[in-house]
């Protein structure tokens, strides 16, 4: 399928055509019907108005229901034109897995691997390579097993992106949804998600610890950590998992960051802290130091440090983050500093924890666990020192994959997802 200029086309279906809508301030959605496409745009129209939306998104949106037939042609034209069709099951984030669409720029930057809409793209990178079907209507069954997110803030995240990706592709009838849930919140929906027997659930900020307490069962390693990131129904008994702390050290290790027998520093002290200081621990790092704030988790910190002490090797110390001198001292020790908490992603963008950026030296390897955006306040001002940064995509993307295998028991395809979203 093609557009006048001999283009190739995507098609996806029309509720991602009016989440795009929204996008351009397009009222009255449901009116709203594709009237033409053009070379450089398509038009669209409702009760009170047209208007010609720039094609330069690398696809166009047809408003068309799909259909067995349809999925038929649409099968046929793209087998004939070596074109990869993908099935995802939740409209409301299909802006998020097309890459191209701009996600809201005048509020949050465009942050697409093509770039915002006007902006030019690559050669390289252009949709005739890298060009996708949407199909919804007939991903979703009476059989299909609901995985869901609950988080806040929510809209940052790319787990419903991999996963439903990685159902896809495996062919498991399986979707994977994300819900806005904070600790006031947190007991209710526990209790929904278990009355409607979902198969499971991920967890992130702030529920990680609060969550253990509704939970049948903790697997030994989130007994030990006492926060849960990964959770599974398994005929009505609820397990926590948490597999933050192996996707960390595997995200160092892939790439080529090798920290056993040596000092790492540790900003936060909350459940994403506390499961990678356990597993950095358990894997033979010679010594940790955590710094926080005396908060509602410095106590919690304080009985984790004492069982790594305890079942490890690893000299462990838990600091107040308001002794800069003490921070600095540590940073200065350390082969790796790493940001694991929330500060850096929204509403915290352009913030970082150090005081400033001469607690930074060249030789340092600075990570955050945050990976929206891609590139944190942190981790900008460490470049400009000249130190090696690590985001958050990489632990994200190993913790996933063995969430993934809980639920499932199948392996994610990582490589596949590392074409998606790297």
């Amino acid at each position: 399928m093609q557009d006048a200029a001999g283009r190739d086309l995507d098609i996806i279906t029309k509720n991602a055509m009016l989440t795009m809508l929204d996008e351009h301030q397009v009222e009255q959605h449901m009116n709203t019907q594709l009237m033409a496409v053009a070379a450089d745009h398509f038009q669209v129209k409702n009760t009170q108005q047209t208007f010609d939306i720039p094609f330069d998104y690398g696809f166009v949106c047809l408003g068309m229901r799909a259909n067995r037939t349809g999925l038929d042609e649409i099968e046929r034209w793209a087998n004939a034109n070596n074109v990869k069709i993908m099935n995802i099951g939740d409209s409301v984030m299909a802006r998020r897995i097309i890459d191209g669409v701009p996600r809201r720029p005048q509020r949050t930057g465009c942050t697409g691997r093509h770039g915002c809409a006007g902006q030019p793209r690559s050669t390289t990178n252009s949709l005739s390579n890298l060009l996708r079907i949407f199909v919804m209507a007939e991903r979703i069954t009476g059989h299909t097993e609901l995985i869901g997110l609950i988080a806040t803030p929510i809209r940052h995240s790319m787990s419903p992106t991999m996963h439903n990706e990685a159902f896809a592709h495996l062919g498991l009838d399986y979707v994977y949804l994300a819900f806005e849930v904070g600790n006031q919140e947190l007991k209710d929906v526990v209790q929904g998600f278990r009355a409607m027997k979902l198969r499971g659930f991920n967890v992130s900020m702030p529920n990680k610890t609060e969550i253990c307490q509704y939970l049948d069962k903790l697997s030994p390693a989130a007994q030990l950590v006492g926060a849960v990131n990964t959770v599974v129904n398994d005929d009505g008994v609820l397990t926590g998992h948490i597999t933050d702390g192996t996707g960390y050290m595997r995200a160092l290790s892939e790439a080529g960051i090798d920290i056993i027998g040596k000092r790492m520093t540790v900003l936060g002290a909350g459940g994403a802290a506390t499961a990678l200081c356990v597993q950095a621990a358990l894997d033979g790092v010679k010594a940790i130091s955590i710094f926080n704030r005396r908060d509602k988790f410095f106590a919690n910190a304080e009985e984790t440090v004492a069982k790594i002490r305890h079942n490890t090797d690893c000299e462990i110390h838990l600091f107040d983050l308001d002794d800069h001198d003490k921070l600095r001292a540590e940073i200065d020790s350390s082969v790796i500093l790493t940001n694991a908490t929330g500060v850096g992603m929204k509403p915290f963008e352009g913030q970082m924890l150090l005081p400033d950026d001469s607690f930074l030296l060249p030789d340092l390897i600075v990570s955050d666990v945050v990976y929206n955006p891609r590139k944190t306040h942190l981790l900008e001002v460490a470049e400009k020192k000249g130190c090696r940064t690590l985001n958050g995509l990489g632990m994200m993307l190993w913790q996933g994959a063995r969430a993934f295998e809980i639920w499932t028991g199948k392996q994610m395809p990582v490589d596949y997802i590392k074409s998606i979203l790297f």
